[in-house]
C-alpha cells in the first residue's frame, strides 16, 4: 500500500512538472558569451521544448542597439529558432529571444557574442558564461521566466 502511494505521488509530481515546462535555451550558435572570428549568416537557438512559431521570435542588435536581424526568426524542426542577420562587422552583438512552447508556456532571455579578432579581449556580460547549456536557473545565459 505504501509503495503504491509513493509511486502515485512520484507520477503526479512528474506529470505536473512536465506540464509546467518552459522552453529553456539548450544551446545556441554562436554560443552565449563566445567570440567568433567570422560573422555568421544566421543565429541558431535550440530549445528544450517544441515551439509555437507564431509566438516565438528573436532579434539581434549591434552594440549601439540597432537591429541587425534581416528578417523574422523562423522555427526549424519544432525546437530551433533561426534568425537571419545582415553581414556583421566586427563588434559585440546581443541576441534577445522570446520562446513559447506548444503548451503556451513562455520564456525569454538574451545573450551576447563578439565577432572579430578583438573578441578574446571582451569580458562576458554578467549572468552569462562560456558554456552553451544554461542551467535550470538560467545562470549561464540570461533567461527570464513569466
Amino acid at each position: 500500500m505504501l509503495l503504491r502511494l509513493a509511486i502515485a505521488v512520484v507520477l503526479l509530481v512528474g506529470c505536473a512538472s512536465a506540464s509546467l515546462a518552459r522552453p529553456l535555451l539548450d544551446h545556441a550558435t554562436p554560443r552565449p558569451a563566445s567570440a567568433v572570428r567570422r560573422a555568421p549568416s544566421h543565429i541558431a537557438l535550440s530549445f528544450t521544448e517544441r515551439l509555437l512559431p507564431a509566438r516565438s521570435d528573436a532579434v539581434v542588435r549591434s552594440a549601439t542597439g540597432a537591429v541587425v536581424s534581416s528578417g523574422k526568426a523562423r522555427v526549424i524542426d519544432n525546437k530551433e529558432l533561426q534568425v537571419p542577420v545582415t553581414p556583421l562587422a566586427p563588434g559585440k552583438y546581443k541576441v534577445e529571444w522570446l520562446a513559447t512552447s506548444t503548451e503556451s508556456r513562455s520564456n525569454q532571455g538574451s545573450f551576447t557574442f563578439v565577432v572579430g579578432d578583438s573578441a578574446a579581449k571582451q569580458p562576458a556580460t554578467s549572468g552569462q558564461g562560456s558554456h552553451n547549456r544554461p542551467t535550470r536557473r538560467g545562470n549561464r545565459a540570461h533567461q527570464d521566466r513569466d
